[in-house]
């Protein structure tokens, strides 16, 4: 899908791209971790929107810089008054501030479905899943508290903070810390 430029008129379009990108690796992986609750499903597909989402929020310089790629709805930008020449120049002024709240809202509210969906049963093979929803859930507050400076860096979470969420889900169910 890739490929070629993309570009999605409204939440909508954008929704069914990161089904297809994230939503089914989610499910798929689901079946790889061998949940067993049906439940996993509904973790799998919200994480995964909370994922892709906050991996577009991060690469909005970048993409539009590869082939002017534009994942952020149309629409929204329009709402928000913020114009394709706004991206073209990198302009982080206030219109692009709200919009990218906007967004991160969204991808907050779909790491919140998550958590409070994932099951009790099949925590322990969401693991995985789970570190990789306290990393990307990092990124997007670094970006919020920076003031989604996208155009002038790429956000990233050092070694240490990766090593320390790491342990935390590996050792703490260990030492039977929640």
């Amino acid at each position: 899908m890739d490929l070629k430029p993309q570009r999605f008129e409204s939440w909508d379009a954008l929704s069914g791209y990161i089904w297809k990108v994230a939503c089914v690796v989610g499910l798929v992986s689901t079946r790889i971790f061998g949940c067993k609750d049906p439940a996993s499903e509904h973790y799998a597909v919200a994480l995964g929107k909370a994922l892709q989402l906050t991996n577009i929020l991060r690469d909005v310089g970048e993409d539009f810089a590869n082939g002017n790629r534009i994942y952020l709805p149309l629409g929204e930008l329009t709402k928000f008054n913020y114009t394709v020449q706004d991206l073209t120049d990198r302009d982080n002024n206030e219109h692009f501030l709200a919009l990218m709240s906007y967004q991160a809202d969204r991808a907050e509210a779909f790491f919140r479905e998550a958590a409070a969906t994932l099951p009790v049963a099949d925590r322990l093979a969401l693991r995985p899943a789970a570190i990789m929803a306290e990393i990307y859930g990092n990124l997007l507050k670094k970006m919020r508290t920076d003031g989604f400076q996208v155009f002038q860096k790429r956000y990233r979470i050092s070694k240490v903070v990766k090593l320390r969420i790491l342990l935390k889900h590996l050792i703490a169910p260990i030492l039977f810390i929640e």
